[in-house]
């Protein structure tokens, strides 16, 4: 380990990222190309070609990443998903809603085991240094179901309950009906972070590397606070693009009642409203997305733990990450989706420089773990659900 790597804590060594735009790039076009030439079959061994990349070329203090996912595995489980979809066409177009509520139902009660199993597959076939990662189902699923959208449902639920009840026991004017609308918003977003927090604290205690577990102390209220911050960001963005697009619905609602003429609008004055509208409404996301992005890699790595004395840091920044999110968007745009290949790539070596890895790995004990890839049907049809994991 290099001297300039070692942080302020005992050692401290960052991720690194070795690959380069134009490696990637030939293997994108490749996959590319293979996948429309074949209507799509290729797209599983295209995204395992793509994993392999740039897992080999991240590197932790000499260890590479490997991943040795399949191809054929990930379009077996997209079939089988594809069969499901148009099976549920189907029922919608005979109008046989029987058979629509069964597989609603067996969906909801069944998705977060497959999500969890597709999780477990992704982990066990990515290794550091010849140690697998795993991923802990048995035992889990009712937890697994909560945490995954059961939480997030019940809360929706009343909320809309209450928003519900709000409207029909009172009358709202103008001021008030905004200010209604205001904190059904701060609603959604302590939602959100009560959501998080219950999931990303399932999912990373269920996380193993080798015989070692991940551990996170992680909390509902940090993440709440950090939801919140990232509604106060996007709200004036949000808040333009209501008053540049609300004036054109309004007079296509008019026009739709015959209130007013197609005359009377100008089609280019309407064009130009949308998009500016529209324009305020991607800032709003771009912006929110980098705040909420970096504040939560730093809070959630600040607060996990790998059992026998391994923690994490993140040096993510909001100005860094929107830099680097509207710099890529840039990049794409400007050469009509070529520069892909090297936006992925800025992506990833920004996010490897960032994340860092603090305790003694050189004395750092770990073993391989002793459990093997399921073979059974639902686990070989879920293993496309997920196509990568994060561990943070």
């Amino acid at each position: 380990m290099k001297n300039d790597e070692v942080g302020f804590l005992n050692k401290s060594v960052n991720l690194k990222f070795h690959g380069s735009g134009f490696g990637y790039f030939k293997i994108h076009i490749v996959n590319l190309v293979l996948t429309i030439l074949t209507l799509g079959i290729y797209s599983g061994w295209a995204i395992v070609r793509s994993k392999r990349y740039f897992y080999s070329n991240t590197e932790i203090s000499g260890a590479r990443f490997s991943y040795q996912g399949s191809g054929g595995s990930i379009l077996i489980s997209w079939l089988f998903f594809i069969f499901l979809y148009v099976g549920f066409v189907l029922a919608v177009k005979n109008q046989n809603n029987t058979l629509l509520i069964v597989m609603v139902a067996v969906f909801v009660l069944f998705f977060p085991y497959l999500l969890m199993q597709g999780v477990r597959y992704q982990a066990m076939v990515t290794s550091l240094n010849g140690i697998r990662f795993n991923y802990v189902v048995k035992g889990n699923v009712l937890k697994g179901w909560w945490a995954i959208y059961g939480c997030g449902l019940v809360l929706i639920s009343l909320l809309v309950g209450a928003c519900i009840l709000v409207s029909q026991i009172a009358s709202l004017s103008t001021v008030g009906f905004v200010f209604f609308t205001i904190l059904a918003l701060v609603a959604f977003a302590i939602i959100q972070g009560v959501s998080y927090a219950v999931f990303i604290k399932f999912h990373i205690n269920n996380m193993q590397f080798g015989n070692r577990k991940f551990i996170t102390s992680i909390s509902k209220m940090k993440c709440v606070k950090i939801c919140m911050v990232t509604f106060l960001i996007a709200m004036p963005f949000l808040f333009a693009a209501y008053k540049v697009i609300s004036p054109v619905f309004m007079q296509l609602i008019m026009l739709n009642m015959h209130i007013t003429s197609s005359s009377q609008i100008d089609s280019a004055d309407l064009t130009r409203a949308i998009l500016i509208g529209y324009g305020f409404y991607i800032v709003a996301i771009i912006t929110a997305f980098s705040y909420a992005h970096s504040a939560m890699c730093r809070y959630c790595y600040q607060v996990t733990k790998l059992d026998g004395g391994i923690g994490f840091r993140s040096t993510l920044t909001f100005i860094g990450c929107l830099w680097l999110v509207v710099s890529n968007l840039v990049l794409i745009v400007c050469t009509l989706g070529l520069g892909y290949p090297w936006a992925q790539v800025r992506a990833v070596r920004y996010t490897a420089k960032n994340t860092w890895i603090e305790g003694d790995l050189e004395a750092f004990d770990v073993r391989d773990h002793n459990e093997f890839i399921d073979k059974e049907l639902i686990s070989r049809l879920s293993r496309g659900v997920v196509t990568s994991i994060r561990v943070l």
